[in-house]
């Protein structure tokens, strides 16, 4: 999984019903996916962030899990998916998701 790619992402379901692929909509379920690697640092740091704000998520090991990494279309470690009912977003890279965290801790 190489380390460039845009930043942040959203994905809307009007966006989504134009992919080829529809197994690569988001489930309609609210939640937080964070996918990342057992050796990449930057996802420990994105890890620490979200145990620190309390924000439940779901760590994917983006190797083991395939599936999952394709459908989201996952491209580089770590990236953090937030899915609901309109889709789903994608952020990219431990800054990104740390102040994705502080944004949304706000709330």
């Amino acid at each position: 999984i190489c380390q460039s790619q845009p930043q942040h992402q959203s994905y809307t379901s009007e966006a989504q019903a134009h992919e080829k692929d529809s197994s690569k909509k988001a489930n309609s379920t609210k939640g937080y996916l964070l996918f990342g690697t057992k050796k990449c640092p930057n996802c420990e740091i994105a890890k620490k962030k979200l145990n620190e704000k309390h924000v439940a998520y779901e760590f994917i090991d983006a190797e083991e899990m395939v599936d999952l990494t394709q459908k989201y279309d996952i491209m580089s470690a770590p990236t953090l998916i937030s899915v609901n009912e309109d889709g789903y977003e994608k952020v990219v890279n431990a800054s990104n998701i740390i102040n994705f965290v502080d944004r949304i801790s706000l709330n």
